[in-house]
């Protein structure tokens, strides 16, 4: 089995939660992505209002 080539960017279950505030109860934003993207890649980040892309913080 080959080795990976080295990511520029990796992230490992990555979760983001907002937290509780007065009665509003705690709000998972994103949970569990994986990705990598390797050194010399363009990389974009799509998709629709509300699915995650800023509190994914990539």
């Amino acid at each position: 089995m080959t080795e990976p080539p080295e990511a520029a960017v990796r992230t490992v279950d990555l979760k983001k939660t907002y937290p509780a505030s007065g009665q509003r109860p705690a709000v998972p934003a994103v949970q569990g992505v994986d990705l990598d993207v390797p050194r010399g890649e363009f990389f974009g980040l799509l998709g629709p209002n509300g699915a995650g892309k800023t509190a994914t913080g990539l």
